[in-house]
């Protein structure tokens, strides 16, 4: 199990990148705020994609994502750099 610590503008970024395709979607934008409202103002959990778990820590009072694949993969997909093409 993989569990690394995040900042509440990384939150917003994978819940982003998780959840919009179509900017102009009302679906995915109302998704979004709910999804967003679960985790930010409940502190709740909400489930990725990937299989990786975002959630907040009552202990540590911090965000967390954390995955189950036993390379760490689910996790490290929303912390992968883009690659700028050379020409």
């Amino acid at each position: 199990m993989k569990n690394v610590q995040i900042n509440i503008q990384k939150v917003i970024a994978i819940l982003r990148r998780d959840l919009i395709t179509k900017k102009d979607d009302p679906i995915e934008m109302n998704m979004y705020e709910m999804l967003r409202d679960q985790i930010i103002k409940k502190k709740g959990e909400v489930l990725l994609k990937t299989g990786a778990k975002l959630f907040w820590d009552t202990y540590y009072k911090k965000y967390f994502i954390g995955g189950y694949h036993y390379a760490g993969e689910d996790v490290d997909y929303y912390f992968k750099k883009k690659e700028v093409k050379k020409e």
